[in-house]
């Protein structure tokens, strides 16, 4: 009775003599002692807000309010879904706008809304001529307008001013900068009016083949006439043998005088392939075509 007594008193003292003991070796172990030691918590699982969820249910993924289905951006948020250009693709993930469609983005056209695909400013101003309300004047036609034409007078696209003095060589007295005067040069081919011999075709050459005084750049006939015939060259069919007749049997522009093939003169011009070598009217299919156009007298010889 006394040994049971004993065990149930040592029982009782158990968990005091292990709190002992735990404390004990906390100090050896520098551990926080029991009374201070919190228990540890699970971190809280993250969960989805009201309106997010609301959204992945309903489909519309970037969460703009608009549906994915009739999204023109649904993975960008664009609740107003502005589409510029209406293609179809609102303006939040499309590319670069070209409201008028003529291949310029918005960014650069000078005409946002007027197709104007070249661009062309003629007077600078950072407007497109296509939606310019006012385009400059332009007095000589040579697309620089008057404000900024070396020769607002005189047509000189290139504007050309050799001397470097403003003014340009078209209408300069003196482009070349040497002295001298003058009257202008029209065409802009360094000749001065009153020595060109084409005041409004450029040409530097001055070539002038018939020697009528008149450049061959402007002079609407050429006067010559090599083989004295009385055709002039640039008419003459045969302009090296004299034909006054302009006689041209096979009708290919080529005077029967000078023509080698005119047409077949034997047997022979038809042989071995012959006949392929005409041209104009008498152009040939086959042999016997072209030996019936072989003279009578002649179809004999050569043969």
């Amino acid at each position: 009775m006394v040994r049971s007594s004993r065990l149930g008193l040592d029982r009782r003292y158990v968990p005091a003599v292990a709190v002992a003991a735990f404390m004990l070796l906390a100090l050896l172990l520098d551990l926080p002692a029991v009374a201070d030691a919190k228990p540890l918590r699970a971190a809280p699982v993250a969960q989805p807000n009201a309106g997010t969820a609301a959204q992945l249910a309903d489909g519309d993924a970037d969460g703009d309010g608009v549906p994915d289905e009739l999204d023109n951006c649904p993975a960008v948020a664009n609740g107003d879904q502005t589409d510029s250009d209406n293609d179809g693709v609102g303006d939040a993930c499309d590319g670069p706008t070209d409201t008028d469609g003529d291949g310029v983005p918005d960014v650069q056209d000078n005409c946002q809304f007027q197709t104007n695909a070249d661009q062309t400013d003629s007077d600078f101003d950072g407007i497109g001529d296509a939606c310019d309300e006012q385009p400059p004047p332009d007095g000589d036609g040579d697309g620089v307008s008057d404000e900024s034409d070396n020769c607002p007078t005189y047509w000189n696209p290139s504007q050309e001013d050799f001397d470097g003095d403003g003014l340009g060589d078209s209408c300069d007295e003196n482009p070349t900068g040497t002295g001298g005067g003058g009257d202008g040069d029209s065409d802009g081919d360094g000749y001065t009016d009153s020595t060109d011999n084409c005041q409004w075709a450029p040409n530097v050459d001055q070539s002038d083949i018939d020697g009528d005084g008149q450049g061959d750049a402007c002079d609407p006939s050429d006067d010559r006439d090599a083989d004295q015939d009385g055709v002039l060259d640039a008419q003459d069919n045969c302009p090296s043998e004299p034909n006054a007749d302009q006689g041209d049997v096979d009708e290919d522009r080529r005077g029967t005088a000078c023509d080698t093939l005119e047409r077949p003169r034997t047997a022979a011009d038809c042989k071995k392939g012959g006949w392929t070598a005409f041209d104009g009217k008498y152009t040939f299919r086959c042999q016997r075509e072209c030996l019936k156009q072989v003279p009578r007298e002649n179809r004999r010889s050569g043969a």
